[in-house]
């Protein structure tokens, strides 16, 4: 039995090692989570698909890098998801049990802070990050340059070479327009804000129609109420990674062979991994 800390350790050393002068080498840590993580096994377990394609082994080793990145990144994003929300929550649970503080007869308002809010910041960018290093699994595909996460474009161009009814460029068109392009309009304000604030903190005001205060949630400056948004885009940036690496991999695996969802019950609760390789219905291995 290999336990999910081992996975990391081996990943750690193997992705650490670093070519030094007179054929040293040096450890550098990569991660400090194992496959206990869903985010590290369910990418973790694509690696086993990316081996069993007929790509060359070159193109192999930019996806093998690919789902590595994504990993990296949504695991520094889930850390800091996790703060926000319990800061967030905190703040909530605060006003349930205590109620609005006030002074001066409700004249003055004591509006409460969510620490660490600034952070959404470093979410962004590692979630913009998650989906730039996807890019190059595309490239391999496509055989395009692209060197950002233009998904306008590279919608196009599966739509161009392969028609608006390819599972890839379903995926693409339908993420592009739900989510990603949201993720990185966030993302463009923060590097080059055009609104004041790139997102408001609670707020309290009084309902004089209903008598009583109205709390109000962090929000982003368009309207985005930022708890529900940071698992959710989470959970979304690891879907479209993992299924558009198994489209792409799908397309360059052997005749006999094919690529299939494990059903969530029947899922190792330790090694949660989505997607797994087998024989295409049809096929039987020969005897020997």
């Amino acid at each position: 039995m290999v336990f999910p800390w081992a996975f990391s350790f081996l990943i750690l050393v193997f992705l650490g090692l670093h070519e030094m002068k007179r054929g040293q080498f040096k450890i550098k840590r990569f991660l400090d989570v194992g496959t206990d993580n869903p985010i590290c096994s369910r990418l973790f377990g694509l690696c086993r698909i990316v081996d069993s394609t007929c790509l060359e082994n070159d193109d192999k080793d930019i996806i093998r890098h690919a789902v590595l990145e994504v990993i990296a990144n949504l695991v520094k994003a889930e850390r800091i998801a996790k703060k926000l929300s319990s800061s967030i929550q905190n703040v909530v649970t605060k006003l349930n049990e205590r109620g609005v503080s006030t002074q001066n007869k409700g004249a003055t308002v004591h509006i409460p802070d969510t620490e660490g809010l600034d952070y959404i910041r470093e979410y962004l960018k590692y979630l913009k990050k998650a989906l730039q290093v996807v890019v190059p699994v595309f490239n391999v595909f496509l055989e395009t340059t692209f060197n950002g996460p233009h998904f306008h474009k590279i919608r196009g161009d599966l739509i161009k070479k392969y028609g608006d009814s390819f599972p890839l460029a379903i995926l693409v068109k339908r993420c592009q327009n739900d989510w990603i392009k949201k993720i990185l309009e966030l993302r463009n304000e923060d590097e080059h804000p055009k609104q004041l604030h790139l997102y408001l903190d609670f707020d309290i005001s009084w309902n004089e129609k209903n008598q009583d205060w109205e709390i109000y949630l962090p929000v982003f400056y368009e309207g985005t109420d930022i708890f529900s948004f940071l698992f959710k885009t989470i959970g979304e940036v690891l879907v479209f990674s993992e299924e558009s690496i198994v489209l792409v991999c799908r397309e360059h695996l052997p005749e006999m062979a094919d690529v299939y969802e494990i059903p969530k019950e029947k899922r190792n609760r330790e090694n949660d991994v989505r997607f797994t390789i087998g024989l295409e219905a049809g096929f039987k291995i020969p005897k020997f």
